[in-house]
């Protein structure tokens, strides 16, 4: 079993999860009123966060496979 994708989604998968997930967020948002600043910057923090915990990840173990 490939532990870095347990789910074993393909990559267009993933991309879609994330894509509804955003929606999701956007309309959830938008219905408690939040404003646009607010609605933006919230996955744009997590997407950078989680870039950076990739790259020390990679950075950490150089020797580590891309799960792509």
């Amino acid at each position: 079993m490939d532990t870095t994708n347990p789910l074993n989604l393909t990559r267009n998968t993933k991309l879609l999860l994330a894509a509804a997930g955003l929606l999701l967020w956007g309309i959830g948002g938008s219905l408690d009123g939040a404003s646009l600043r607010s609605l933006i910057s919230v996955p744009v923090f997590v997407a950078v966060w989680m870039g950076l915990i990739w790259i020390i990840d990679r950075w950490v173990r150089p020797d580590a496979k891309s799960p792509y």
